[in-house]
């Protein structure tokens, strides 16, 4: 089996002719498979995220963070700290 995959890898990475052509970009069709692949990849992985995300706050039984409270906070915990000066203190050396 695992024979088999690796055949078909080959296989696909030497499909390297460009079949269609967009907006000046020709795509082959190892182009094609691995961009649906890896866009695949990147869409389970962030419902996998999502639905363990989820079901933690559900397991605990606390309230979901709304974009306005999470923005809410980010303000309150900016704003609690001293802003950073744009230019050092006159008593340390002059090294920029």
């Amino acid at each position: 089996m695992r024979i088999a995959m690796l055949s078909d890898i080959s296989f696909i990475l030497s499909l390297s002719e460009p079949v269609i052509t967009v907006f000046d970009l020709a795509l082959s069709w190892r182009d094609i498979v691995l961009g649906v692949g890896g866009f695949f990849l990147l869409t389970k992985g962030t419902r996998e995220i999502h639905a363990e995300v989820e079901g933690f706050h559900e397991r605990l039984g606390t309230a979901k963070a709304s974009y306005a409270g999470v923005i809410m906070q980010i303000v309150v915990w900016t704003s609690s700290f001293p802003s950073i000066p744009s230019s050092p203190p006159s008593t340390l050396p002059n090294i920029w």
